[in-house]
């Protein structure tokens, strides 16, 4: 009758040892987890550190700069003299008995003369720095827009100075007009001088298109 008791209390210390068991693999299995967890966030933290550059970042900028370099030498190896060159495309057929002088004081400069009443180029200007030139034009209203090199080489008249040229609008009116007069009649005549940097900087920039007449 004693011997009973004894063999209930050897399996309930092997019911214990092996729940024990359980218990500390379900455990280390719970840690492991979380140990890696920590691991892996604290690497995802880390990329996002600030100060940290991602490689593919740095590859992107090198290939930007790269392909940056290998134009500015291409359009280099284009390069081409800039000389003064006045291209005429008006379309009327009234006579030029006005006037709109043109200087370039420090730069070389690309002139665009557009006629308002037809929207269309009315004449291209090329004039290198120090130059002046006077453009013989009908009775009519024209804008000025201009271009400039800011370190770029010429390219010719397709491309001018290349990735560098900016263009810009004058900000003048160009009425060409006739006020009759007792004596007769007198013109009214208008010029442009381009540029000091303070002149550039007050002028707008406009696109490629609207330079060569579009809108």
């Amino acid at each position: 009758m004693a011997f009973k008791p004894r063999k209930n209390q050897n399996n309930n210390s092997g019911a214990a040892t092996i729940i024990g068991i359980v218990v500390a693999v379900v455990l280390a299995y719970n840690i492991s987890g979380y140990i890696k967890n920590r691991h892996s966030n604290t690497l995802n933290s880390g990329s996002n550190i600030p100060g940290q550059t991602n490689p593919e970042t740095n590859n992107d900028l090198s290939k930007i700069q790269s392909l940056d370099q290998q134009r500015q030498l291409q359009e280099k190896n284009n390069a081409v003299p800039f000389e003064k060159k006045v291209m005429y495309f008006f379309s009327n057929q009234e006579p030029a008995v006005g006037k709109i002088t043109f200087e370039a004081e420090n730069y070389d400069v690309v002139f665009t003369v557009r006629d308002k009443a037809t929207h269309k180029i009315a004449a291209v200007i090329q004039l290198p720095q120090d130059r002046t030139e006077e453009l013989n034009v009908p009775l009519g209203d024209y804008s000025v827009n201009y271009a400039l090199p800011n370190g770029g080489t010429w390219q010719g008249l397709e491309n001018l100075w290349g990735t560098f040229t900016s263009y810009h609008n004058s900000n003048q009116e160009f009425l060409i007009s006739r006020e009759n007069t007792a004596n007769g009649y007198v013109i009214h005549n208008r010029g442009i001088k381009c540029c000091h940097q303070t002149v550039v900087a007050s002028n707008r920039n406009i696109s490629k298109s609207e330079f060569l007449g579009g809108s």
